[in-house]
């Protein structure tokens, strides 16, 4: 969660550097910056989806290990709820 936390953090700084958008005959320099800047924040989201696709499939794991004796229905609404709480308590403004 802390890496996923830091990627938040880093794709917050690069959207900052992009906000101020360009101006009519921009330097070729400011482009690639800004090209620069565009590249690393979708690579930050591509690695933070990878990194979510696998704490899913983690928790998803311990789901089937924690129903194997109990209801499924009852079973996974409370994983859900619980996986809920965990990224909202978890998240860099909670």
């Amino acid at each position: 969660m802390d890496v996923m936390h830091a990627l938040t953090s880093v794709r917050a700084v690069l959207v900052s550097g992009l906000a101020p958008g360009l101006r009519d005959g921009a330097a070729d320099s400011a482009l690639a910056m800004r090209q620069k800047y565009r590249l690393g924040e979708v690579r930050c989201e591509d690695y933070f989806f990878v990194l979510l696709s696998r704490f899913m499939n983690a928790l998803e794991a311990q789901v089937r290990a924690e129903c194997q004796n109990v209801g499924a229905f009852l079973c996974l609404s409370q994983s859900s709820e619980r996986a809920a709480r965990f990224l909202l308590c978890s998240s860099p403004a909670g």
